[in-house]
């Protein structure tokens, strides 16, 4: 999987499973994937780097992929200590007939994963995603990144929230 204790785009892959790259490189067997699982076109919309594991979200905003490690929950698969190949999260991942639910980008901070809506407000969250303590701060902070990276990628847009990106962020740190 990838890495970011810190969460946005900084981390780590294998290459052919014994080297450490310092960047993320799009995966043609993540695509072929998530294309013979959605019987058609599709791509990548966006990526999460957590502590030791990776999110992918399909063009459809609907089906978000999981690999590396799980033992928090983080990858929203049940019972998964380490999934070495990209599986569909069924946590994380939402149905075909809500497109009110639609996902628009991913948060991945240490044990933790997040999914966002258009307006930068977490959807859904699986993993350790403590809600007090200085690991919360650090959540808070990792989310902050998040909602900030994807809102300059055209993923989200906060200012159509009531809420700005410090309400988003206060729903994971403490009072």
């Amino acid at each position: 999987g990838l890495g970011s204790a810190q969460g946005g785009s900084s981390g780590y892959t294998w290459k052919h499973g014994k080297l450490w790259q310092t960047q993320f490189t799009p995966s043609r067997y993540v695509v072929e994937l998530m294309q013979k699982q959605q019987d058609g076109a599709c791509s990548i919309r966006d990526v999460a780097l957590g502590g030791d594991h990776t999110l992918v979200l399909s063009s459809n905003q609907r089906d978000v992929y999981a690999f590396g490690k799980g033992a928090e929950g983080q990858l929203g698969l049940t019972q998964k200590p380490y999934v070495s190949a990209p599986v569909k999260s069924t946590q994380l991942s939402v149905s075909a007939s809500s497109n009110s639910n639609k996902i628009a980008a991913l948060c991945a901070v240490d044990a933790c994963s997040m999914t966002l809506r258009a307006n930068g407000m977490i959807h859904k969250q699986v993993g350790k995603c403590p809600a007090r303590g200085e690991l919360a701060a650090n959540l808070a902070t990792g989310l902050g990144r998040c909602v900030a990276q994807a809102e300059n990628e055209g993923l989200i847009d906060t200012s159509k929230s009531i809420s700005k990106t410090n309400e988003a962020i206060k729903v994971t740190s403490p009072p």
